[in-house]
């Protein structure tokens, strides 16, 4: 068994979680700027009269959006191994 082959996988996952880690980050953090600005505007808004918000039907929208994204299933191989951590440091330097 060659150790060259399983030190290339770990790299490409290494350096390729890392970037998407970083990516993901960013992302993140754009979204909950969108989300929250809307959220703040929809209670603005129902707060002048001009709209009425149920923030039981809003809580439930959210919380089946998150429900479906905590299910994703990913395989995890030599390069998953490798991108693992590369996620966790790309996500701590974005």
């Amino acid at each position: 068994m060659e150790i060259s082959p399983l030190v290339g996988d770990l790299a490409v996952g290494g350096i390729s979680g890392y970037c998407c880690g970083y990516f993901f980050k960013k992302v993140a953090k754009l979204a909950a700027f969108i989300i929250g600005g809307y959220t703040i505007s929809l209670y603005l808004l129902a707060r002048q009269g001009i709209i009425t918000v149920h923030g039981d039907k809003l809580e439930a929208l959210f919380g089946s959006f998150l429900s479906k994204s905590s299910n994703l299933v990913t395989t995890v191989g030599l390069i998953g191994t490798g991108a693992v951590p590369g996620v966790y440091l790309g996500w701590k330097s974005g």
